[in-house]
């Protein structure tokens, strides 16, 4: 097998429906400025045959992939064998030697996969002595179970559920792209970050600009519990076509901790998209570099949440 530099146009037209929204060209085309420059590379079997294929981001002296989103991996052009992806793990060692960096691939959490594609991808590295960094812990929730999700959340979780719902809280969802609500979500997730010394890493506009590009694939919807009239805490969620919600911002002000709102929020939203008959809640990673953050884990354990890994990959 081989790895080939091509175009976008033409890797668009051998994987015009990826696995995830992010491998996508107009998403990759979206990003480009965040690396210097972007490598769109198909994997040939020894006929020439095009089987694989994945986009990397020159940054930091290696080929990354995702260069700019939570995760990135190998497409399909069909469902392939295991020992495809054993020789794609040797072609893309050589493709970075080649171009003097070495391969980052950082994958989804299984939820994502099709026919298996991921996790014949993290097998077949590890059989080909690709170097596992780290394992991020990436937090789901099955959502196929029903709407009622109490009873999968612990005790202390159901009594803050409850003080929550003794203040009077209310979920209101609306449509990303409807820009107050937009707006107004923003300013509660920039607000709990500002407060945390953390940064919020996209801008109000790089949303907007993001949602634009993925089209039919990706929608976004917002979150908002309020109390009264005011908002307090929220969600800037990514609704995937294939069934999965993805929480991309959350958070609460934190003078309204005591409201409880962010429990409110995690149940409310469960229920809520359990019953328009989606799958799954990815809530995404709490850890850094494979470091557990150990309250965010238990706050989401206590939630019901099952934890997955997210390994990344040094070929």
């Amino acid at each position: 097998m081989k790895a080939i530099r091509t175009s976008p146009a033409e890797y668009a037209r051998y994987f015009p429906d990826p696995s995830v929204a992010y491998n996508t060209v107009e998403f990759s085309e979206l990003n480009r400025a965040k690396c210097r420059d972007v490598h769109y590379v198909v994997l040939a079997d020894d006929g020439g045959k095009i089987r694989l294929g994945i986009t990397l981001g020159e940054a930091d002296g290696e080929l990354k992939a995702p260069f700019s989103a939570p995760f990135g991996c190998i497409e399909e052009t069909k469902p392939q064998q295991i020992t495809y992806y054993l020789e794609a793990m040797d072609a893309l060692r050589v493709y970075g030697e080649e171009h003097h960096s070495r391969v980052r691939i950082t994958l989804p959490p299984a939820i994502y996969s099709r026919s298996s594609h991921i996790e014949k991808q993290y097998m077949a590295a590890l059989s080909r002595g690709v170097t596992l960094l780290h394992s991020d812990c990436n937090y789901v929730r099955p959502l196929h179970r029903g709407a009622d999700v109490l009873d999968e959340v612990s005790r202390h979780a159901r009594k803050c559920f409850r003080t929550a719902c003794r203040a009077g809280l209310t979920l209101g969802v609306t449509d990303a792209f409807e820009r107050s609500a937009l707006q107004d979500a923003y300013g509660i997730v920039q607000s709990n970050h500002q407060t945390h010394g953390y940064p919020v890493h996209m801008s109000l506009e790089q949303i907007e600009a993001t949602l634009r590009c993925f089209g039919d694939r990706v929608r976004g919807e917002v979150c908002i519990v309020s109390c009264g009239n005011a908002g307090v805490a929220a969600s800037i969620n990514y609704i995937h076509s294939d069934g999965v919600v993805q929480p991309v911002y959350w958070g609460h002000l934190v003078d309204s901790g005591h409201l409880r709102p962010m429990n409110f929020l995690a149940v409310e939203m469960a229920r809520h998209y359990a019953s328009r008959g989606f799958e799954w809640l990815d809530q995404g990673t709490s850890s850094l570099h494979g470091m557990p953050n150990y309250g965010l884990c238990r706050f989401k354990e206590s939630l019901g949440y099952e934890l997955l890994a997210k390994p990344t990959l040094l070929l």
